[in-house]
């Protein structure tokens, strides 16, 4: 349906348009009709390791207990002139329930807009499987293609039962270019192990232990900030500035590094984010796509909140989820809220499996987490008065100079 209205819609605008509008839109709709045909004939095709490869990632999920929701992310790597991609994954239902399917970044790059259309979404495909069919194209044939390695596409499941390892399977995967053409790939699959370990119990952390945070003598807390050398924002410096309002807030120097560093942050793919040292302070100025951290947090479920993204339609939906409840704090359409002048953003306190106490602070994008900082800091006088372990914010540029302040944030949630 969606491209029996997307054909009707570019043959419309065939008649209002002139001759040469007429010969653009023909070229569209003849790119459409080719991929189109190309994903629905087409299957996966193994070869050479030089070719691109297309990767469940990780390649081992290891969920530590029932009833928790994790990611995994389909990518590519290595690919040249990508205007086109459509796969299929099969799961194993008797231990997952499929959550949520997003688009990743990949083929948005630059901004040019994509046609994302997921075909088919079942846990129950047949009794032993679920089944995920799902396929993206540029539509902008003006725009180049794109090259390297990025995401294709974000899947969450939870877990249900004990069992594993398991295979999540890659299967009918086809890339294409601007014309059509089909580029042979190479595909990796993944697995999934679900244990029956018992979810740990939170500490009953607070933001008022803060102040001895603050106070801690010289290098007992650890500044942890996601790599800059990943970001492809410049704005992305903003976590490191918001985390530089708490560092000159200290009454002694203190310890900062990237979560790069192999003596803090265990590097591995199968626990990647998980602190190694015990019984220490952490500072987090970021959220889960961006710090390994706060994602292996998170995505553990040992934060009294976590982030997360829900497609619905065409649109994405961007949440802040209470662990405790299942209940989302916040829900708003992304394309709702203009970034230059509004976000939301949570900061929060726990301890982890270590019993590392960690404050972690960030926004749905950069002006949401420098107001982390910003907040803290005016805060900071009355901070025994903050006796729970999370607080999520919402700030609204009042003034509209673009930059936050105190007086245009209003707390909408706690617990």
């Amino acid at each position: 349906m969606a491209i029996e209205f997307l054909s009707g819609t570019l043959l419309c605008k065939q008649k209002r348009s002139s001759r040469r509008a007429r010969r653009k839109l023909r070229k569209q709709y003849l790119w459409l009709a080719l991929v189109v045909f190309l994903l629905a004939s087409t299957s996966t095709v193994q070869v050479r390791a030089q070719q691109p490869t297309v990767s469940v990632f990780p390649e081992l999920a290891t969920v530590p207990s029932v009833g928790l929701e994790f990611t995994v992310k389909i990518t590519v790597q290595d690919i040249v002139n990508l205007a086109a991609w459509e796969f299929r994954l099969y799961y194993p239902n008797d231990i997952l329930n499929g959550t949520s399917v997003t688009e990743g970044p990949f083929l948005r790059t630059e901004g040019t807009s994509t046609f994302f259309m997921l075909r088919e979404f079942t846990d129950s495909y047949n009794e032993t499987h679920g089944r995920i069919a799902v396929f993206s194209l540029r539509l902008n044939l003006d725009e180049p293609a794109v090259d390297g390695n990025g995401v294709l596409a974000t899947i969450t499941f939870k877990s249900k039962a004990k069992g594993g390892p398991s295979l999540i399977h890659l299967a009918n995967v086809t890339l294409a270019d601007p014309q059509a053409n089909e580029i042979p790939c190479f595909t990796v699959d993944g697995e999934v192990e679900v244990n029956d370990e018992a979810q740990p119990i939170q500490s009953p952390l607070t933001m008022s232990d803060l102040r001895l945070t603050i106070e801690s003598p010289e290098n007992q807390l650890h500044f942890i900030y996601a790599d800059p050398r990943r970001m492809t924002r410049a704005v992305a410096t903003y976590d490191v500035a918001s985390g530089g309002v708490v560092v000159g807030m200290c009454h002694n120097s203190q310890q900062q590094g990237f979560d790069t560093n192999s003596q803090w942050v265990s590097q591995e793919e199968s626990d990647k984010g998980r602190l190694l040292f015990s019984e220490e302070r952490v500072f987090m100025f970021a959220g889960p796509t961006t710090l390994w951290c706060v994602n292996y947090l998170e995505g553990h479920r040992l934060t009294p909140v976590y982030f997360n993204i829900e497609s619905r339609g065409d649109q994405s939906y961007l949440k802040f989820i209470e662990n405790s409840t299942g209940t989302a704090k916040v829900d708003r359409m992304a394309s709702s809220i203009d970034f230059e002048h509004e976000d939301y953003f949570v900061f929060m306190a726990l301890a982890d499996q270590n019993n590392n106490k960690v404050f972690i602070g960030y926004g749905f994008d950069w002006k949401g987490t420098w107001s982390t900082g910003i907040y803290f800091k005016t805060i900071y006088p009355n901070i025994e008065a903050y006796t729970r372990s999370y607080y999520i914010m919402h700030w609204v540029d009042l003034n509209g100079d673009g930059i936050p302040q105190t007086s245009e944030m209003a707390q909408i949630a706690s617990g």
